[in-house]
């Protein structure tokens, strides 16, 4: 074979693989990503983050795709949500792959935001398209997206639907318990405290008890958006007055029973029921001959199950 033929067959064989490369070239899809919703917030559910894999070419066949869904790496966004604590995504496969099926020229990715009972800051997760040589990435199109996830953090306040609280009878009262935002599908601790004159417990000396729980630690049920309290006053013998009560919502140390606190306080006054004694001469006539005379001492309100010492003195000719 002489030079120039050998040259002319070069050329042809070059020019075949150029066409077969152009041609494979044109017939790789090209995906992009299209933005739909950027920006959720833990508890609306209604309103996730949407997202399309956008394929250009023919969709005569199927198309797997590979994507991340990641904590977002840029520093600079500030924290990261995890996939599975902050975000669920229902359609997302553990190996995080897409498949764009025959006639469809797009897949669609909804990634849900979930209520948990922590106070977190405005979070961030990336949604991104994996390099693959079944398919190119557009050009200009990042083929990346840092999901906004803001948090909707539980809210209580404390309130007193009956705050007429007394010893007689006893007339109890009501601490409410009322809390927004957060997970209501988890229970949810609250701390308390007290102060005033009025002492909790459930010694002797003290002058009621709430929810029947001499602790400060009380527990708003899973499902429930809040809870009453039951303030029980203690009748006792003591001449006491009136005494105040302030129950005031403290913040919780656990994270994962945290919240914010709306209205942090309430007050009552426990009405003293003191005891009353009055004596009477049930029988006022006597004699030396043996003929007694009997004085009764007789008390109302105080309490009753209780003894009560009375003090007396005798006076006459």
């Amino acid at each position: 074979m002489n030079r120039t033929r050998r040259c002319l067959l070069l050329s042809r064989l070059a020019c075949l693989l150029c066409c077969c490369n152009v041609l494979a070239t044109a017939g790789t899809p090209e995906l992009s990503l299209s933005l739909g919703q950027l920006n959720v917030t833990e508890n609306d559910t209604a309103n996730p983050a949407q997202f399309s894999i956008v394929r250009s070419g023919s969709v005569a066949q199927s198309l797997v795709v590979r994507f991340t869904v990641d904590a977002a790496s840029t520093a600079a966004l500030g924290p990261t949500a995890g996939v599975g604590v902050d975000l669920i995504a229902p359609r997302l496969s553990a190996t995080r792959i897409a498949v764009i099926p025959v006639g469809a020229a797009s897949y669609e990715i909804t990634i849900t935001p979930q209520s948990d009972n922590r106070i977190e800051p405005l979070e961030f997760v990336r949604l991104a398209l994996a390099p693959d040589a079944n398919y190119t990435i557009a050009p200009g199109n990042s083929g990346s997206f840092d999901i906004n996830v803001a948090d909707d953090p539980a809210r209580v306040s404390i309130s007193m639907p009956d705050p007429v609280v007394a010893e007689a009878g006893p007339d109890t009262g009501v601490v409410r318990l009322d809390r927004s935002g957060g997970d209501l599908g988890n229970e949810l601790q609250v701390i308390l405290s007290f102060s005033g004159q009025a002492l909790q417990g459930t010694s002797a000396s003290a002058d009621y008890t709430l929810d029947n729980n001499p602790s400060s630690l009380y527990t708003i049920p899973a499902g429930e958006p809040l809870r009453d309290l039951i303030l029980v006053p203690f009748s006792d013998n003591l001449v006491e007055g009136d005494e105040s009560l302030v129950v005031t919502v403290v913040p919780n140390g656990n994270p994962n029973s945290a919240y914010l606190i709306d209205a942090a306080e309430t007050s009552t006054t426990i009405i003293d029921d003191a005891p009353r004694v009055g004596i009477a001469a049930i029988d006022d006539q006597a004699s030396e001959a043996g003929d007694p005379g009997v004085f009764q001492v007789a008390r109302t309100a105080g309490n009753p199950d209780s003894e009560l010492f009375v003090f007396f003195s005798v006076e006459g000719s």
